[in-house]
């Protein structure tokens, strides 16, 4: 599986014109001066970038019958011709990434091998009855939110079914400052945090079609403040706002489910960093 998002015809005119040295020259009047001489930060104009993720598979077998117990998948991303060279700090990060994904599979499958064999023991008959299924599931799947000349962000879902009562869906997401390479926290990306648990929690009940399977608003907004305080809150940037995902148990019992609430700029844009805004072309693809 390849994913490819391409840049849009006048972006890649402009890039092709100008050299890796000056990319983005013509938008980088990020701040102006007030009247009392302090700079003021304005929305940068971003510009698309290309690139591709490829999946990642790694297969593991019972070591008596052969059979196929596990097919795990994680994903790497790269950055694509020229862009590797006008961004040569986001594609070390993406390196980097994409080589701990396949480390991290890699671990985990070591793991996890005993206990799959064990289980595989244990339900044996159950399985030959099903001998073309595969009895256990651990995918990362990469989904791309926004790749540009000022934000790289992406999330990617963790599935699992590992032979229990049900499988377990948990989110991850990143994302970078272009230019740097910098994994952004979410003190980089918001000018202060006071009141955004509130946000989240509103959102999510405005946003949340069952609404009665949410935690009541201020415990909601009590395990929000949580996640931000010790920063395990999951989040991501497109071009329309903030993407914030809560996994299985985030927010409450399985049977809420997951959720991913979106933080419009548009709303809430006095919260967010203006460099982090997106103001530009938007990727085709």
């Amino acid at each position: 599986m390849r994913k490819k998002l391409m840049v849009a015809g006048i972006a890649a005119g402009l890039l092709t014109v100008l050299g890796p040295g000056s990319v983005d020259t013509p938008w980088q009047a990020t701040a102006s001066a007030c009247e009392e001489g302090a700079a003021e930060e304005r929305i940068p104009f971003s510009m698309p970038l290309a690139y591709s993720s490829d999946v990642v598979t790694k297969q593991l077998y019972h070591e008596q019958d052969g059979r196929l117990l596990i097919e795990a998948k994680t994903f790497s991303v790269t950055l694509s011709g020229k862009y590797m060279g006008y961004y040569p700090q986001l594609q070390q990060t993406l390196k980097r990434i994409s080589k701990e994904n396949r480390r991290h599979l890699s671990k985990v499958l070591r793991s996890w091998r005993q206990d799959l064999d064990e289980t595989y023991e244990l339900r044996r008959h159950d399985y030959a009855l099903h001998k073309d299924e595969v009895p256990f599931t651990y995918e990362e799947s990469y989904s791309g939110l926004r790749a540009d000349s000022h934000v790289f962000s992406f999330a990617c879902s963790e599935y699992s079914y590992l032979g229990g009562a049900h499988p377990v869906l948990y989110y991850k997401a990143v994302t970078i400052d272009t230019r740097t390479g910098t994994i952004l926290k979410l003190a980089d990306v918001l000018q202060h945090t006071d009141g955004f648990a509130a946000v989240i929690a509103d959102e999510a009940i405005a946003q949340q079609e069952y609404r009665g399977q949410l935690p009541e608003r201020d415990e909601a907004i009590r395990l929000i403040e949580q996640m931000i305080g010790d920063d395990s809150l999951v989040f991501g940037l497109d071009d329309d706002g903030m993407k914030v995902y809560f996994g299985n148990y985030a927010l409450g019992t399985y049977a809420m489910g997951t959720m991913v609430v979106n933080v419009p700029y548009g709303a809430h844009g006095d919260y967010f960093r203006p460099k982090y805004i997106f103001e530009g072309i938007r990727a085709k693809g």
